[in-house]
């Protein structure tokens, strides 16, 4: 979780100031509060048998948790629109914009993946195949 942790924070365009997380025991233990601690990230969990705590982590499971809507943006465009964000760094995110490529970006997902799993075959924890790259008509059949 560290090693991820290191690499989420080389990548993004600014500094990550806290991490929240649910009672997973994968995130809620003293390698990742004390790499928190060291990194000066504040570290902040749920409380046990709450399960509203994480408004975002709740979401993604379907659970309606927030009342409040907001215009359906990106996170590019809520980062762009924020006036607390230096005009620099949007500066730079126009430009790391300005050059993405949705397949390169799924290549380097399905790369990622490749290599989580390898990690995971070292420590033993899984055995499963690694997934297969889709050739460049199975991704585009796939979009929407």
């Amino acid at each position: 979780m560290t090693e991820i942790l290191n690499e989420v924070r080389r990548v993004l365009p600014f500094l990550l100031l806290g991490f929240d997380t649910d009672n997973n025991t994968a995130f809620l233990n003293e390698t990742v509060r004390d790499y928190c601690a060291a990194a000066g990230v504040l570290f902040k969990r749920c409380r046990p048998y709450r399960e509203n705590d994480q408004a975002h982590i709740e979401q993604k499971n379907g659970a309606v948790v927030r009342k409040r809507y907001h215009v359906p943006a990106t996170p590019y465009q809520r980062l762009l629109e924020d006036p607390w964000v230096p005009e620099e760094i949007k500066a730079h995110l126009r430009r790391m914009a300005s050059g993405l490529d949705p397949v390169r970006l799924l290549r380097d997902i399905r790369a990622a993946q490749q290599r989580f799993v390898k990690m995971a075959d070292r420590t033993g924890v899984s055995k499963q195949a690694a997934p297969t790259q889709p050739t460049l008509e199975e991704f585009l059949h796939g979009l929407a």
